[in-house]
């Protein structure tokens, strides 16, 4: 579940667009760390299993899985799921929206 479904279970009115972007993070500039990804990326994305592990897809995103590791923690990175064995893995479409809603604008 997601922060928007947890709100709207809850009865909470969806915030505006300025409330989104002004939402308090404890890293002074969240955004900047934050990717920005390519068509490349994309494509890379659409090619890879329909899950994956997070080696695959830190591997998939081109960063480490170190990284990956402190987005989920920060609660910034693509959907997860945990397995029962206690893995970490993606689905292709929890990457594809993610990508999606880091793509650098006008470039490929």
């Amino acid at each position: 579940m997601t922060y928007m479904d947890t709100e709207k279970a809850a009865g909470v009115a969806a915030p505006t667009a300025p409330e989104m972007i002004q939402a308090p993070c404890n890293e002074p500039n969240r955004e900047a760390s934050l990717p920005r990804f390519t068509r490349d990326t994309l494509t890379e994305v659409l090619a890879m299993p329909h899950t994956a592990a997070e080696s695959v897809a830190a591997s998939v995103l081109n960063v480490s899985v170190a990284q990956l590791r402190e987005w989920r923690k920060a609660g910034v990175g693509p959907e997860y799921e945990t397995t029962v064995s206690g893995l970490t893995i993606y689905t292709r479409r929890a990457l594809l929206r993610y990508v999606y809603r880091h793509m650098e604008e006008g470039r490929s």
